[in-house]
This record gives structure tokens, sequence and C-alpha cells, in this order.
């Protein structure tokens, strides 16, 4: 593989799977059909230099996502860019404001995070050189479609030398203005420690260590990795620490009430060999305090393990063995969950990487469903893309329970790296195809998908990167259509009126719109919509009480599912 890398710490096997691994942001285009892919709007005005890498993808609703990258300028040094989708069109990308005044240094890292509450409210970050060379840790927030200046992070100082630095990592809001975001930093021992730092109402407070970790991070490495905010004041987050023997192991955190709580270990209990290092890889919640998470334990001084683990009602359960004999005749040098999407409480997809029997790396995937792991199962039909036996998932994410959305990277007979992306259907992964527009781009025969982000219509925006003809990589983006939508309007049948109150029937709508309706709602005189009490034997029912006699009244209902709220009924009038 030719792309860039996100660092882990641990043993060597899972370092060889991660340094292939560009993680996403990231939470299906189980139906909707692909556009043809086409070079990032704007990219190639900022990289003069020839390099455009895509970092980060983060979706508020469809069609409206943003990506935070990096590209080489004129000079050959690193700058960031950030690039907005709107409406499903892709803007021009542009550089980050104010981050060529931090960045002296001319270099940015290749971690870059991106989280989007709203179309045109998003916050990013990752990390500039100082003068002294150091990493120091930034943020920039977008708000009603104009980014601000980036800023350091406050509580960091770039100035005091040696033992200075630090990472941004992890990002994560929940509400315009309301974010969370973590990583490493350098204390004035040069130790390594873990950070978190909250932003409030469009301010950010002062970093500080994460609280727990220092009676954890005996060996001096710690950081935080994942961050996720369902609510403002509610997050929560994983990383690791080194313990007494200088072994990575992973921890967890959790925000509540606008206070985070002590760092705890991740209990190991329930993985059934090893005692190696445990280094999580991916997390995704799908409401305060419900989350999974996955990644790498070691077996052997050469051999890994996969592991997921959740947290049911805000407490972690212990991690637990991917069992991968199934797929690999009982045969294994490595395996890692890298990318993993939760659409609801109980019910997520991971994707990993699995090396057999000193082959090369395949991809696998594992299912939660109603609370139980499932699988795990290769990719149907991969192998016949796959010539050259080298493939990667790179990035998962879930519209729906059992619809989901994998994209990647796969080797052809020559060794020519290549983007994929595959859907998952009603709970069946089908046949995978190269990324649609990629190969015309793709005149040096490298590409790969790096992120991909779906939304509740089962829409997706992805991001990936491909090289030219001089060899330099370049940024792509690709859309697809939106497979579900909300219901179609239902009718309300009165069935009996007054004195003061109204009762009456909802018809099914023609239409659910391709996912199961989950409610009905009511108004009255175009007041709010309330809920309507369903009783899974009846047909739904609506009862309006407190009228007034004499009056005139107009009713509608409408029906609910995951995607949103559907048409509203023409009005019924009912006279008390």
């Amino acid at each position: 593989m030719k792309f860039f890398q996100r660092f882990v710490t641990c043993c060597a096997a899972v370092v060889l799977l991660v340094t292939f691994v560009p993680l996403a942001t990231s939470s299906a285009g189980a139906t909707g059909a692909w556009s043809s892919a086409e070079e990032a709007p704007g990219t190639a005005t900022l990289n003069a230099g020839g390099d455009a890498v895509p970092g980060a993808q983060s979706c508020s609703s469809s069609g409206n996502c943003g990506v935070i990258g990096y590209y080489a300028d004129a000079n050959n040094n690193y700058q960031g860019y950030v690039e907005n989708e709107v409406g499903g069109r892709w803007q021009s990308a542009e550089e980050i404001p104010g981050l060529d005044a931090l960045n002296v240094g001319d270099q940015v890292g290749d971690i870059l995070e991106i989280s989007c509450t709203g179309s045109g409210d998003c916050s990013a970050g990752g990390v500039f050189t100082d003068t002294n060379n150091d990493y120091q840790a930034f943020v920039v927030t977008e708000s009603n479609g104009t980014w601000g200046n980036a800023v350091q992070i406050p509580g960091f100082s770039s100035t005091n030398g040696e033992g200075s630095g630090s990472e941004l990592l992890a990002l994560s809001c929940s509400s315009p203005g309301n974010c969370s975001a973590g990583g490493q930093y350098v204390d004035t021992n040069n130790n390594l420690q873990a950070f978190v730092v909250n932003e409030t109402k469009g301010t950010w407070a002062n970093a500080v260590e994460v609280p727990g970790t220092a009676s954890l991070n005996f060996g001096n490495n710690a950081q935080l990795e994942f961050l996720q905010c369902k609510a403002p004041g509610a997050c929560d987050g994983a990383g690791f620490y080194s313990g007494s023997n200088s072994q990575e192991n992973t921890f967890v955190i959790s925000e509540q009430g606008g206070t985070w709580q002590p760092a705890v270990a991740l209990s190991a209990n329930g993985l059934t060999a090893g005692d190696g290092a445990v280094v999580p890889a991916t997390l995704s919640c799908s409401s305060v305090g419900n989350c999974a998470m996955g990644g790498a334990y070691g077996i052997t001084s050469s051999s890994t393990g996969a592991f997921v683990a959740n947290e049911i009602g805000g407490s972690w359960q212990s991690a637990t063995t991917v069992n991968v004999s199934s797929i690999t005749a009982g045969a294994q040098d490595t395996a890692l969950l890298n990318s993993i999407s939760c659409a609801s409480n109980g019910n997520c997809s991971a994707t990993g990487a699995i090396s057999p029997a000193q082959k090369q790396a395949q991809v696998f995937v594992v299912s939660e469903i109603n609370g139980s792991w499932v699988g795990p199962q290769m990719i149907p039909g991969l192998a016949t893309l796959n010539a050259g036996d080298l493939a990667l998932g790179v990035s998962i994410s879930c519209a729906l329970p059992g619809d989901c959305t994998m994209g990647g990277v796969y080797s052809d007979a020559q060794n020519n790296d290549h983007s994929f992306i595959v859907d998952q259907v009603n709970g069946a992964w089908q046949t995978p195809i190269e990324v649609p527009g990629v190969d015309g781009l793709d005149t040096g025969q490298s590409a790969s998908v790096t992120a991909v982000v779906c939304s509740a219509d089962d829409s997706c925006s992805l991001s990936g990167v491909y090289t030219d003809s001089s060899m330099n990589v370049q940024a792509f983006v690709d859309t697809s259509a939106a497979a579900f939508s909300a219901p179609s309007a239902p009718v309300f049948i009165v069935t009996a009126s007054g004195p003061g109150e109204i009762s009456g029937v909802i018809g099914v709508p023609s239409r659910n719109g391709g996912v199961p309706v989950t409610g009905y709602q009511y108004s009255l005189n175009g007041g709010a919509w309330k809920n309507v009490a369903l009783s899974p034997a009846t047909v739904p029912r609506v009862r309006i009480r407190g009228l007034v006699a004499g009056k005139r009244y107009q009713v509608r209902v409408r029906a609910v599912n995951a995607v949103g709220d559907g048409a509203s009924s023409s009005r019924t009038v009912v006279a008390e």
C-alpha cells in the first residue's frame, strides 16, 4: 500500500496491519446508485506541490458533509484544507484559515479529525509544527458555512522548548459549538500523556490530562484516540496507556453532565488467548452510554487477535475475542478490527483485516444483531476483484441495522491498488465493485477509499485517494443516491366526535419509504406534532381530549420511520 498511516503502538503484528489503514470518522448506498467519482474540487489549485490527501469526513445529514485533509504547496510544504458538501454538491476546497500563520514549521500531521452537526456547522482539528518543529494541536470551527481561523488548543504552550508538543487524535461534536477533543501531549518530564478538552457554546477551555490516566500510565505513554459525543456534556472515549510492564492496554472514559469521569482500564477477561497488548482501533456510539469498540490484542510475539467490546447503559463489558478460525481454517498470524459503525443500540457492523497462514491481509466483517455478535465472514465476490491477494476494508458506515456500506482497497494481478465499495442489504453483504470513475483518474494505479459516511436515507458520501501520472497522491470524492425516504402521507378517519373529544384511526401509508414505519403523530389546528400511542395488536388510533364544544378543529396525521417524519395527511375538519 502507498498511503498514509495512523500511528498505533503495540506489538509488531498490530503495527503491520494498522499502518495500512487510514482511519475514518467517522457512522449505506444499499440500493442507491453511485455517481462517477471526481477529483475533489479545488484541491488542484491548492496542491502546487503535487499531493492532496483527505483525512477524515463527517456528515450531518444527507448530502451535507465536511472533509479535512492536507496538501503540498508550491514550496513542497504541507498545509491543511477543508471542503464541504452542500445539498449533495461538493464545494471547492479551501486552505484552513489562519493555519499558515501557526504552521511556521510548514508541516501538518496526517491525523486530521472533523465533526459536523449541521450543514455549514463543523469543527475540525489536527496538528501543525511550531518554531521548534514540535507538533502542536489546533482546532478550527465552521459556523453557518464560514470557517473561522485555526487556533492552538488552549492549555498548551509552543514556546516552552524541550518537552513541548501535543497531537490532536480525536474530535466529536454533539451540536454547533459543543465539542470535545483529545489526544496526546509531552509533559515537562518528556513523558507522553493523554489529554481532553471541551468546547462549550463556541469557547474552548484549557486542555487537561485525562482524569484517572495518571494512575494507569506507569509506562509514560498514553493517548486518547477516540471520542463520540451524543449530547452536550455527554461523551464516550477510548485510548491506550502503557502499564507497569510497559505493555499497552485500553482505557475508556465517559463525560456525564459535563464532567469527565476517571478513566478505567477495559477488562480483557473475555479474551480467549494471549496476554499481550490490548489496543483500540475504532469506536462507534449509537446513543449516550451505548457504544461498541474494536481493535487488536497480542496472542504471541508475532500474532494478534481481533476483539470487540460493548458499552451498555453506561457500563463497559469485557473485551471478547472475534473468533476468526472459521474463515482461516484454524491458521492465523494477525487479525484486527479497524472500523465499526452502530446504527442503533446492539446493532453494529465492523470490518477488519486478517492475515491467515502467512498470506497477505484480507477483509473480513462481523456484525452485532440485537446485542449478539455473529460471524465473522469474508466479503462475497471480493476475491474476483482481488487478483493480487491483498485487500483491506478501510471505512464502514451503517444507515440502519443491517444496511451498511464499506469502502477500501484491493490489488489486481499486477499488484496495483484500486478502491472498492460494497453494500450490506438486510444483513447480507453484496458483491463489491470498484468505485465508479476512479479508474479513469488513477493513472498511477494506486487508489483507495479513505472514508465513507452514510445517512438515514441510505445516501452516502465518500472520499479517497488516487495517484496521477506524476505519481502524486490526489483526493477524490463521490456520492450515492438515497435508497430510503420518509413515509408517504397516511389518512385519518374519524370514528367518533364529542363531547370534548375526537377519536379516529390512521390508515397505513401507501409507501413506507423502504424501511418500517416506527410511529405516528398528529397535529391539532396546525400545532405541535404529538406522538400517537401504539398497540402492536391494533391499527393506530388517535384520541384527542379537552376540546371546546361548538368549535371547529383541523386534524393532520403523519407516519415516522428511521429516515424521518413523513408527509402529513390532508386536513380533516371536525366540528365539536
